[in-house]
């Protein structure tokens, strides 16, 4: 992830992280003089924004949504949209179903539970469960790119293209 962002993108990079010893590490990860194009923030997607118009070129939400419901995802996504550019974009990078016997099944939700008080939910969608979260947000897909164990999708503001929500899916 670095490379891609800190090497493409020319300005500020925030980097957002719900676990402050994980946004510790990255600070170490992307070292001195690439943490220093960076701001940290520790907060969790679902308590992020609103974001002013025009605040970001890209959002890049790497293994977020898999913590958050469905009704949140839709949310946050919604909430970083808000904040684009006029030609900014998002890319979501998430675990996707895997593996043998019964997790092999690439149409399966999967969902761990969470381990002690601190812990959270961690979900696994399926392709047409992400689809269906990132319709009901107003985005559109732009590129689809599986890898064995994770999905990254590249989304535009579906406004660009006369795409509503589609508040009447919700349940």
């Amino acid at each position: 992830t670095k490379a891609v962002l800190l090497r493409r993108v020319t300005g500020t990079v925030t980097l957002v992280e719900a676990n402050a010893d994980w946004s510790a590490w990255s600070r170490g990860y992307l070292g001195r003089r690439r943490s220093a194009r960076c701001s940290f923030a520790c907060t969790r997607l679902e308590e992020m924004g609103p974001f002013p118009a025009g605040a970001f070129d890209l959002v890049w939400l790497q293994w977020c949504l898999q913590y958050v419901t469905d009704d949140d995802a839709v949310a946050g996504l919604r909430r970083a949209a808000a904040g684009l550019t006029p030609h900014g974009i998002i890319v979501v990078k998430e675990n996707r179903p895997f593996g043998e016997g019964l997790c092999s099944r690439l149409d399966r939700f999967q969902m761990d539970t969470p381990d002690g008080p601190e812990g959270r939910y961690d979900i696994t969608r399926a392709e047409a469960h992400h689809r269906r979260i990132i319709g009901l947000a107003g985005l559109r897909v732009c590129e689809w790119a599986e890898q064995e164990e994770t999905v990254s999708v590249v989304l535009e503001p579906g406004h660009r293209f006369n795409i509503e929500p589609c508040e009447d899916l919700l349940p």
